[in-house]
């Protein structure tokens, strides 16, 4: 039976690193110190593949946002989203 895990897209680290805007060297890094977003490794040792899921990323993401009282101030003036316009924002997230 699939568990949770194997629903979720999982990211290579180039794409991570992309969507970060960080290089792939600092992500590595990251991994070393146990800083950066959780991974997942597959395969023994040091030859392992790495790849983090879609979900986790998201949510470090979400954990590292800070946000300024400028921007809340912005946001509670700005106009909702409509549906089209965030399926649109996640489609370039994803690079559809």
């Amino acid at each position: 039976m699939p568990t949770s895990s194997s629903l979720v897209r999982h990211l290579r680290s180039a794409e991570v690193a992309d969507l970060l805007g960080v290089d792939v060297r600092t992500l590595a890094g990251w991994r070393h110190k146990n800083t950066g977003p959780a991974f997942v490794r597959i395969g023994p040792g040091r030859g392992a593949t790495v790849r983090y899921r879609e979900d986790v990323v998201t949510a470090w993401l979400d954990a590292h946002t800070i946000t300024t009282r400028a921007a809340e101030t912005i946001a509670a003036q700005a106009p909702p989203f409509t549906a089209e316009q965030v399926d649109a924002l996640g489609a370039i997230l994803r690079g559809a």
